[in-house]
C-alpha cells in the first residue's frame, strides 16, 4: 500500500492491484454505480475491472455515480 484515494467522503488506501470493483465494494458502494474522477481533459470512468492506480493520482477524490434504468447517470 501506498496510495490513497478520496471515495463517498473517505480516504481509502489502496493496493497497486486493487480494481474498481474492489474499491466500491471497500467504500460500501453499489456495485451497480460507476466511478468517475477528473482529469485536465475533463471526467474519465473506470469500468469494474480497471486497476484504479493506474488511473487516478495519490490522494485523487474519484466520485460514484449512480446509473438510471437506462444506463444513464441518475437516480434509480
Amino acid at each position: 500500500m501506498g496510495q490513497t484515494v478520496r471515495l463517498e467522503g473517505q480516504e481509502i488506501p489502496i493496493e497497486s492491484n486493487m480494481t474498481a470493483a474492489e474499491l466500491k465494494a471497500e467504500a460500501n458502494v453499489d456495485e451497480d454505480a460507476v466511478l468517475t474522477y477528473r482529469t485536465d481533459d475533463g471526467i474519465e470512468s473506470l469500468n469494474d475491472g480497471d486497476v484504479v492506480a493506474d488511473h487516478v493520482d495519490d490522494g485523487q477524490e474519484i466520485q460514484a455515480q449512480p446509473l438510471a434504468d437506462s444506463g444513464v447517470f441518475g437516480t434509480k
